[in-house]
């Protein structure tokens, strides 16, 4: 999990962001990077969990 938000915020910091935003500081675009990646990974946890969550209800399921 770690990696995943590690690699998303350099991903955006270093390339997406500067591109988007060119008049922005860094500080601005590794806070924002950092910032989304943290909302991006818990949304794939909000995803996974209503699976489980799902799941036992489902016509079926063991």
């Amino acid at each position: 999990m770690l990696v995943i938000v590690t690699l998303v915020t350099m991903i955006l910091a270093r390339g997406a962001l500067p591109d988007a935003h060119p008049g922005q500081s860094p500080r601005a675009h590794w806070g924002l990077a950092a910032i989304t990646a943290l909302v991006f990974v818990a949304s794939l946890l909000a995803h996974e969990l209503a699976h489980a969550v799902v799941a036992p209800r489902s016509p079926g399921s063991p």
